[in-house]
């Protein structure tokens, strides 16, 4: 909620004030005509996730269908951070909202997005700070509610999470890894190379934000824009923020 909340201010400072500004100013934006629909984008920027902050690059592929309506497609890559990264696919649609051609077009949208998410459980930040202290074959049990889990020689046969006392042997503290995507671990046992491994989990989410687009010249345009990614899973959710300036050109 808190990510939202940073999300939400941003996002309203960066429509606002182009919106005034093209209330005032005929002057064309030629990087917006309707004689070039299309457009690719490259942008980079910084992102807020539960892992923590890190940095972001992607793509889109735009196409204007109307004076007021495009769609696009997207994809971007989540940099590492605390052992982690991740991968998003979406798709939206962009409304603007000011008619004609301003050079400062502000728009919002609203679409979905496949997240996939990977940790790297062999990070200090995760089961690496245990290295050492098992063998292979030996199991983690996620605590249910809990950011922790318990530690046991051997294969584990019971439930996906532990409830109750532990009594099996040491725990360890999970409390690195979101609970949005703890409570979907599941037990974790050794390999044969003595590694964790990586865990990794794809989810739906819903797109919500907006930027402004500038035209530069005839062809070129520069794009900030605000993201919000809620990702949903088995009743519940986390957010994604992102920030990103992309540079386009139309064809």
């Amino acid at each position: 909620m808190r990510r939202i909340a940073l999300i939400i201010p941003t996002l309203v400072a960066v429509l606002v004030a182009p919106a005034a500004l093209g209330a005032q100013t005929n002057q064309p934006v030629r990087a917006a005509s309707v004689d070039r629909p299309w457009s690719v984008a490259l942008g980079a920027g910084l992102t807020s996730t539960s892992p923590g902050s890190g940095a972001t690059l992607g793509g889109a592929l735009v196409l204007d269908l109307s004076e007021r309506v495009a769609v696009e497609v997207t994809g971007s890559r989540l940099a590492a951070r605390r052992g982690s990264d991740g991968v998003t696919l979406g798709g939206s649609v962009l409304l603007n909202l000011l008619r004609g051609e301003p050079k400062a077009m502000p728009f919002v949208s609203l679409g979905a997005a496949v997240v996939r998410t990977s940790f790297d459980m062999d990070s200090a930040e995760f089961l690496g700070r245990m290295a050492g202290a098992f063998g292979p074959g030996a199991t983690m049990v996620p605590f249910q509610g809990s950011p922790h889990g318990g530690m046991m020689q051997g294969p584990y046969a019971g439930p996906n999470y532990w409830t109750g006392a532990w009594t099996n042997g040491p725990t360890v503290d999970l409390s690195s890894m979101p609970m949005f995507y703890q409570q979907r671990l599941g037990p974790m046992q050794i390999g044969a190379d003595g590694r964790w491994g990586m865990r990794s989990f794809t989810d739906p989410a819903l797109s919500v934000g907006g930027g402004v687009r500038f035209g530069v010249s005839e062809r070129f345009y520069v794009r900030p824009d605000v993201r919000a990614l809620i990702l949903m899973a088995d009743g519940d959710r986390d957010t994604i923020g992102m920030f990103t300036v992309a540079a386009g050109m139309t064809f």
